[in-house]
């Protein structure tokens, strides 16, 4: 009998060992023990989880500002309209908080709060040259490296900040943002550090039609056009009339890895792609079946980007409205020179055997490409990618 088990045990070894050999080739990448730079748990800042079982509910952004500095922000109901029960609605009074760290030694250089209603997601993200841009109540505002105020522009058509969303470029030196009003969907392509308008459009409510920017470059967008029921993907630059996107028939999401470069084919059962903008694929990623790539995150250098690769897990029952849902696997970062992934952490997922107990992974990338951070639920680490 002891035989047996001692040749179970290593039948599941050898299968488990090659199982995680297969994923490493899969993606290029040996997926190896990693000591990252520093971590830390965003908590010692003030950051309060709503909900214990979901994180989402205070969503944590995080955005590089420069190869040396991490920005962090998340939004806050006041104390007064706080409920741990049932939750507070969008537009109650919260603040904005936005806390600055090293990013070689995750210490605390500085750290500022903005009365704002509240949203489900921060309009924060980071420039390269050390400035962040937030949108508080109706405004835009882009913040020095100590997070003083250098410029303040209101949104248009009297757009608010809690129906605002936003795109950028690779670069980060430009930004696309959406707004929605009673009567319109209205787009305004700016520049990040200036917010000079370079271009805008607007879309009625009740048009049959969909024209939806996904991703920007700095001299292109992408999106879905067409109607409901067929849409396409389409391509344009800001000055030109949309124009049908195809690859080989496969419409799926697209994302900009650098200036004329995007990743197609993310989602389950596709092959995700690098592609130019003129529809050559420079090259193919591997996935193991049921695993496609989410939160595409580009170096502003254009050189790497970053992703998060997802797993479909869970059963599938209609009748008892059971669904497969993606969950977090491993945190890799793609070189476009090399073509392929040179970095690749393993992270803690969601287990659909274990429910309300939701793990958010989300990864920033420097500037530069060589410091990968990864937020796991309200845990913040970085590493250095070689």
């Amino acid at each position: 009998m002891r035989r047996y088990r001692l040749i179970l045990r290593l039948l599941i070894a050898v299968v488990v060992l090659n199982g995680v050999r297969a994923l490493g080739q899969e993606t290029g990448a040996a997926r190896t023990e990693r000591q990252p730079l520093w971590k830390t748990d965003l908590r010692e800042f003030g950051y309060e989880q709503f909900s214990p079982y979901n994180v989402r509910w205070m969503r944590l952004i995080v955005h590089f500002t420069d190869d040396n500095h991490v920005v962090i922000g998340w939004i806050s109901p006041d104390a007064a309209t706080l409920s741990r029960t049932k939750g507070s609605a969008f537009g109650v009074p919260a603040h904005l908080h936005v806390l600055i760290l090293d990013a070689k030694t995750g210490r605390k250089l500085t750290q500022r709060d903005w009365s704002t209603p509240r949203s489900g997601f921060p309009v924060l993200f980071g420039i390269p040259d050390g400035k962040t841009v937030i949108c508080t109540d109706n405004s835009l505002r882009l913040l020095s490296p100590n997070l003083d105020v250098v410029k303040e522009q209101e949104l248009p058509d009297g757009a608010t900040c809690q129906h605002l969303s936003y795109r950028q470029s690779p670069s980060k030196r430009t930004v696309l943002t959406r707004s929605i009003n009673e009567k319109r969907t209205s787009w305004e392509l700016l520049n990040a550090n200036t917010f000079a308008t370079i271009s805008t459009w607007t879309r009625e409510l009740g048009n049959d039609s969909i024209l939806e920017p996904m991703a920007i470059s700095d001299h292109w967008m992408v999106g879905w056009c067409g109607q409901p029921t067929e849409l396409s993907l389409c391509l344009r630059k800001p000055d030109e009339e949309w124009h049908l996107f195809r690859l080989g028939g496969l419409n799926s999401p697209a994302f900009f890895v650098s200036d004329e470069l995007l990743a197609v084919g993310l989602r389950p059962g596709s092959v995700a792609s690098i592609v130019s903008v003129q529809g050559s694929v420079l090259f193919q990623i591997n996935l193991p079946k049921e695993h496609y790539l989410a939160e595409i995150v580009p170096s502003a250098d254009g050189e790497r980007f970053a992703a998060v690769d997802y797993r479909m897990r869970g059963l599938r029952s209609e009748p008892l409205d059971m669904y497969p849902f993606g969950s977090s696997e491993q945190a890799l970062v793609y070189s476009l020179k090399d073509r392929r992934a040179i970095f690749a952490l393993k992270v803690k997922g969601t287990s659909p055997w274990t429910p309300w107990h939701v793990h958010d992974n989300s990864v920033a990338l420097s500037p530069n490409g060589t410091i990968l951070a990864v937020l796991s639920d309200v845990v913040l680490s970085t590493y250095s990618v070689p």
